[in-house]
């Protein structure tokens, strides 16, 4: 782990240590300060984020709208856990949920396919507060299991793991899929954050009308079990601890539907993702090398990001 690496973590730590004791507002000013000294010595990251920042948006922001996104993306990530420590005080019941956030979307659909008691998918992206989203869920009592892989920091997975349901409701993603299918069965909700490089085995699908490695095996998965998919968003509002809660449903077909109809599932997956990050471009997680793996034999386009391909991530 990098040394500017260990300094936002350090300093993230220490600022949650403080959240019970401070007004909600001035501790996501202190995680929105870490951020903005995270970019400050991240020069790796930082350029990653510029370069997905242009690829994505092109010149439809200018120069110093793409700066002042950058830093908002890092401040952006280090609010998430801040907005964790809050679930025990401020979104502790369903009560206390509507008053700090509204449903957008097909709600009553999903809460339909819950009570229906087959279980399903949820799906997301590394977009505005994705753990409230999870949160919410589980409030409207969603048996959501998560597959989400260990943090590198061995204090913050310990924290993820707790406030995600303990280890009961974590799958990492050693077995992910044996372990995904079996929750299906049960009819467990399983949620999955979509939105990372999946490398030569992903389905390759558009995002920001480039083609991106998609993880294909959960929508599969669910398809072949006859089990709903849903995508989901949080995004934050103006003011202190406020969220737009989005659910949205994708279709997937029959369980005998062929790749054409999983490509296209998948490319909606992937159109919800991008209408959020749109309209908030500021609370998606830019840092990620998103386009990193390239289908074999893609003619050369100018758009792509230029990542450095000797660094993790």
């Amino acid at each position: 782990m990098s040394a500017a690496r260990h300094v936002a973590i350090l300093g993230l730590l220490t600022a949650r240590a403080l959240v019970c004791a401070l007004p909600p507002a001035l501790s996501l000013a202190i995680a929105e300060g870490l951020g903005r000294a995270w970019w400050a010595v991240d020069a790796r990251r930082r350029a990653r984020a510029r370069a997905n920042l242009a690829a994505a948006l092109g010149d439809a922001v200018t120069a110093r709208e793409r700066a002042r996104l950058e830093r908002a993306a890092f401040a952006a990530m280090l609010r998430v856990p801040i907005e964790v420590a809050w679930f025990g005080r401020l979104l502790a019941s369903v009560r206390q949920l509507d008053v700090r956030t509204h449903r957008e979307g097909d709600w009553d659909g999903f809460l339909a396919d819950v009570h229906a008691g087959r279980g399903g998918l949820l799906l997301g992206g590394h977009f505005g507060s994705w753990e409230v989203g999870g949160h919410a869920v589980r409030l409207h009592g969603v048996p959501l299991i998560v597959v989400a892989r260990p943090l590198d920091d061995a204090r913050l997975d310990a924290l993820a793991t707790h406030h995600r349901g303990g280890r009961g409701g974590v799958v990492g993603h050693r077995g992910r899929a044996r372990h995904l299918v079996g929750a299906l069965r049960r009819n467990d909700w399983v949620g999955v954050l979509l939105d990372q490089n999946a490398g030569q085995a992903g389905v390759f699908v558009p995002f920001f009308g480039m083609p991106a490695s998609t993880y294909g095996a959960p929508l599969r998965a669910a398809q072949q079990a006859g089990r709903p998919v849903w995508f989901g968003s949080a995004r934050r509002l103006p003011g202190t601890l406020r969220f737009a809660l989005r659910l949205d449903r994708v279709d997937v077909g029959s369980p005998d539907a062929d790749r054409a109809t999983l490509e296209r599932a998948l490319a909606q997956v992937n159109a919800y993702l991008e209408r959020a990050v749109r309209e908030a471009p500021g609370q998606y997680n830019w840092l990620h090398r998103r386009w990193k793996t390239r289908p074999p034999g893609e003619a050369a386009d100018v758009r792509l990001p230029r990542y450095d391909h000797h660094a993790k991530g």
